[in-house]
Formats: structure tokens, sequence, C-alpha cells
């Protein structure tokens, strides 16, 4: 039967837009590090772009190191505001454009396979990098305990749509192909945050991705205060709760 559930925001200071908590190892909820999605501020357009040669670059394998040392085919767009971190279209879906400033606080924490790459070429990137997220962390997801739902997100308002889906990867996997990458507004949700397999502890990384059908940028509170104690610019931080309380209607 479909129902349709409200998300309870959490105002955090920095935005109270629904997101995940994750847990640790095993379902247990212990002592559960904040993490807020890292995104592109939309007010600023694209700042940046990339030449339409680079098929290297444009085609890149989103879960592959890249193997070049740097990058010249990216441009400033010279009427645009210059930010720490820079719209750059389509490429921001494999990571994002950051100031040398950004990158050097990024390396103070640990990561799970994030790169960063070189800008060369337009001196008016002098110092920048591009911040690859090349980690695919589907692989470390107990399904079992991790109750996937699939939903329709209206404004907000989420309407469920499927909460018996077949608990493996290969199958979450399948539905964000087929159904979520085709229809904005489908999306795989971990009803009661992420649980992951035994031995494997997400607390111990501060920047990663999920993969698939969770691509957002993450980064953890400890991260996003270096940075806004920085007042890095370009890019706002969203935090991931929990989906737990749901309001039923």
């Amino acid at each position: 039967m479909e129902r349709r559930v409200n998300i309870l925001f959490k105002d955090i200071g920095i935005s109270n837009i629904s997101g995940l908590t994750l847990m640790l190892a095993g379902g247990i909820k212990n002592k559960i590090m904040k993490y807020y999605k890292g995104i592109n501020d939309a007010e600023y357009g694209f700042q940046a772009q990339v030449d339409f040669g680079d098929e290297k670059l444009l085609k890149k394998d989103i879960y592959k190191e890249v193997e070049f040392s740097f990058i010249d085919s990216i441009n400033y767009v010279k009427t645009k505001v210059k930010t720490d971190v820079l719209d750059i279209g389509s490429l921001s879906f494999h990571g994002l454009l950051v100031s040398e400033k950004f990158y050097s606080i990024c390396e103070r924490f640990d990561s799970h396979q994030v790169q960063f790459v070189d800008i060369i070429g337009d001196e008016n990137l002098k110092g920048y990098k591009f911040m690859f997220f090349n980690g695919d962390l589907t692989t470390k997801i107990d399904y079992r305990k991790t109750n996937f739902i699939l939903c329709e997100n209206m404004l907000d308002e989420f309407e469920v749509l499927n909460e018996n889906l077949e608990p493996s990867r290969k199958n979450m996997i399948n539905i964000d192909k087929e159904i979520c990458s085709v229809d904005i507004f489908k999306q795989l949700i971990p009803k009661n945050g992420f649980s992951f397999i035994e031995g494997f502890d997400i607390n111990k990384y501060n920047i990663f991705r999920i993969g698939h059908f969770d691509e957002h940028f993450y980064f953890s509170e400890k991260v996003v205060k270096a940075l806004k104690a920085e007042n890095i610019t370009g890019i706002t931080f969203v935090e991931s709760v929990n989906f737990s309380p749901f309001t039923h209607c």
C-alpha cells in the first residue's frame, strides 16, 4: 500500500534538509559521527568548463582513479564570481573543483579513495585542483540490516512506492539504474540509516562517497567546521540525518 510520509527535520544551523545518518558496523548505533552532503552553490552558475575534446576526462569511469597527473582542459569563466569551490557542470558528477585552501584543509583528514589532480594552463585557476571521489562503499553495506525503500520525493514530501525490496546490492543498483536514474523524483532511501558489514567502520573516514544509488559527496562534521572556520565559499553543507523519525499520515 502506498503511504505518504513526512520527514522530520533537525535544525542544526547549517541546513534543515533531510538526508541520512550513517550507522556503525553491525547496525549498532553507538556514537554516530555527523556527516554532511557537500553541494555546489547554485547561485553562481557554471564557473568553469571543460574542453569538449578531452575525452579521457569527460568519459572517466566514476570509480577508477585517473592515471594523469594534471588536467589542462579546464578553463575559468571570467564573467563568473570566483569561489573556493567552482561549479563545473556535468563534471561535478565526478567531484569538486577546489582551491588550494580547500585542498590543504581536506588533506588533514582521512578520506576514502579521494584523488586530487592539479589544474594547469589557465592562470585564473592557478592552485586549483580537481577533487575526484572514486570510492564505492556499496560493497560495505549490510543489505540484510539496511532497510531500503523506494520513494517519490516531491518538495521534501515522500511517498513510499515500495518497501519490500529484495535486500541485495545488485537489486539496489538495478533499481537505481532502471528507475531512479530516469526519474529524478524517485529515490532509494535507507529508512533507518545505513548499516555496514561487520568489521567495517565508516567513522574512520571524514570524506567519502557511498556510490551508485547515493552519489553525494560526504564530509564529516570535523571537516565542515574546519572549512567553515576558513570561510570557504562556493559550497553548501547539508546534514545527513537518519530517516527513522517518520511521521505517518
